[in-house]
């Protein structure tokens, strides 16, 4: 018995040309035009990828537009809320100046030699250190506070109810408060509750040890504010190159 596979292969081997013709015709029926000229792929698809690849490539430019007004938003917030604590500052410096002329004034004979006096219970006006602009200014506003609100307390049991040095302690006490606000608005790394703890000022009894003590404070608050604003100052210049900075690195990222 003669096998089936070797005969259809020798049928296949001695086709006549005019047969193959004729089954290469009939294979070309089903193909399209473009199928035809290209021995069948389908190149009639690639204007589909180049449309995926435009529509990936606006997603990514999309992507980064929004990222940079992002960038550009947050920076020019931060540089309005630096201006604005640094406008507070000095405006708490031109009132502490005033504020010690008036407390001066107030306590009678040798009240410029007050202030000469060294107490180891008042703050130091220094703000240098390794943390940030804003927390270290933050950090010597909530240590003066308790102080100022102490002298107030001391002034009310000397002074008149309508005496001018109450009413600008008070002032000051109040200064303090909102510029701590804005510092701790802007320091994202210190918050209400775990902003560090003052401990209050120790009592002081005798009188001429309260005249001393509220003029030395005073001084020190003073000088606290010369140095609070010149470090604002800095820092409100290159507030906005830093979030540009930042915008330039997210930038990158993305291309």
């Amino acid at each position: 018995m003669t096998n089936a596979c070797s005969v259809a292969t020798s049928l296949k081997k001695h086709k006549s040309p005019g047969a193959h013709h004729e089954e290469t015709q009939a294979a070309n029926a089903g193909l399209t035009t473009s199928e035809k000229l290209t021995g069948g792929t389908m190149v009639g698809r690639r204007p589909f990828q180049r449309m995926e690849t435009r529509s990936t490539l606006s997603a990514v430019l999309l992507l980064l537009l929004v990222t940079d007004a992002a960038s550009s938003a947050a920076a020019r917030q931060c540089s309005q809320s630096v201006r604005r604590i640094w406008k507070l500052t000095r405006l708490a410096l031109k009132e502490s100046t005033e504020l010690l002329k008036i407390y001066k004034a107030s306590q009678g004979a040798w009240s410029d030699d007050f202030c000469e006096a060294s107490l180891r219970d008042v703050p130091e006006p220094d703000i240098s250190g390794p943390e940030s602009v804003a927390s270290r200014v933050l950090e010597r506003v909530l240590v003066f506070r308790p102080h100022l609100r102490r002298v107030y307390e001391q002034q009310e049991d000397l002074q008149p109810p309508a005496s001018p040095l109450l009413q600008v302690l008070k002032a000051a006490w109040v200064r303090n408060r909102d510029l701590g606000a804005l510092l701790l608005a802007l320091d994202r790394d210190v918050s209400p509750e775990t902003a560090p703890s003052v401990p209050g000022p120790p009592p002081v009894h005798n009188v001429f040890a309260q005249k001393v003590y509220g003029c030395v404070l005073l001084k020190n608050y003073k000088a606290f504010l010369i140095r609070a604003a010149r470090e604002l100052r800095t820092l409100k210049g290159s507030a906005w190159r830093t979030f540009r900075s930042v915008g330039s690195i997210r930038h990158e990222a993305y291309v």
